[in-house]
């Protein structure tokens, strides 16, 4: 019989317990029922990835009925059909697709703002398209978040007048203080620096987990009209941003800080701070997107060796990495792909294209348990 290592034994219990600790239910025990509206916008042929995300959200909830709303410019009717017939198969989850039209000024955002799709920018108008009794709705990026506990804390919390509940984009490990902060337009009226600004074009938020205050959006009449004008401002000022950089340039703070735990960003190492079980878990940072990231057994064995030999992190290239610790989020996200539709599409896709990392890196040719 082989002897697995004590190192190993006590990661596979310490895997094993997350598991239990952080698996549907465990926060919900003896609540009641709940209703829960979330959202996500995409585009092109990878929105079919969607399902995994959705999947997600309905096992973590089995005693919930949720309402997950799809945003999207024009997705080929051929996807929208497959992710309607899966939904269809969920007994907690109603599919409510909303295409918006698309428009140069969503097009004019993404070119100013120098990203590479107009989806992003959708939950700025969610408001508009939704029903109006709706005062709330969570966001969640579409491709590279799962749910994995109780929303329903996150979507009541008290967040007062604010327009939304969000995560810190930088992790207070960084040391970076928060800035406190008004429009950009007016903060540079009034002599701030320029450095400052820069910073909020990268977002005083992050926007792939957050509750959107719809009433507020509504009361307060926004429209994309009052972005474009910010961007076009931004644009002159040599300023590039995505959706949460605009936001901050457009509203400063006006927003209320969540828990780390429902944008659980393991990527950063600061994430290893967040002391409850994560709620949902973000593929973010330097790190690769789970959809593109598939490891067998023995090739997780094999990354778990190299980057031992490199000091705990393996580098994937110029800018990705990997560690052990984030393994199993990889293995559980993949875990939900099992149980969709998409799965049968982009598995073999991405073992592929691990595959061509790893020769890369050259492991494949490694003795999976050298030292």
């Amino acid at each position: 019989m082989r002897r697995i290592p004590f190192a190993r034994t006590f990661q596979m219990w310490r895997d094993g317990l997350s598991h239990v600790l952080s698996r549907p239910g465990n926060s919900s025990v003896g609540r009641k029922r709940h209703s829960i509206n979330v959202m996500t916008s995409c585009g092109g042929p990878n929105s079919g990835i969607t399902q995994i995300l959705i999947r997600s959200i309905s096992d973590s909830h089995p005693d919930d009925h949720i309402t997950f709303w799809f945003f999207h410019l024009n997705v080929a009717q051929a996807i929208l059909n497959r992710l309607e017939r899966f939904c269809e198969g969920l007994p907690n989850l109603t599919l409510r697709q909303v295409r918006v039209p698309p428009s140069d000024k969503l097009a004019e955002l993404r070119t100013l703002g120098g990203k590479p799709d107009c989806e992003r920018f959708l939950w700025f108008v969610a408001h508009q398209y939704l029903p109006e009794n709706l005062d709330r709705i969570i966001y969640i990026d579409a491709l590279d978040a799962m749910v994995v506990d109780d929303l329903s804390p996150f979507l009541h919390e008290d967040i007062g007048d604010r327009l939304v509940l969000a995560c810190h984009e930088f992790m207070s490990w960084r040391q970076h203080s928060i800035i406190k902060t008004g429009p950009a337009r007016e903060a540079a009226r009034q002599g701030a620096d320029p450095k400052m600004l820069k910073r909020v074009a990268m977002g005083l938020i992050n926007s792939g987990v957050m509750v959107l205050n719809l009433s507020r959006f509504r009361q307060d009449g926004l429209t994309l009209d009052r972005y474009v004008e910010t961007a076009r401002w931004a644009a002159d000022q040599g300023l590039s941003f995505g959706d949460q950089g605009l936001f901050s340039l457009t509203h400063g703070s006006d927003f209320a800080p969540a828990h780390d735990r429902f944008n659980y960003r393991f990527g950063f190492q600061g994430a290893q701070r967040v002391k409850a079980p994560p709620a949902v878990v973000h593929f973010a940072g330097h790190i690769p997107k789970p959809f593109a990231f598939r490891l067998s057994e023995e090739q997780e064995e094999r990354v778990r060796t190299a980057a031992r030999r490199q000091g705990g992190v393996l580098q994937l290239g110029k800018t990705h990495r990997i560690a052990p610790s984030f393994l199993p989020h990889y293995r559980r996200w993949w875990a939900f792909s099992e149980r969709t539709l998409v799965h049968q599409r982009i598995a073999p896709l991405a073992e592929d294209s691990t595959l061509k990392l790893l020769d890369r890196l050259g492991l494949q040719l490694e003795d999976a348990h050298g030292e």
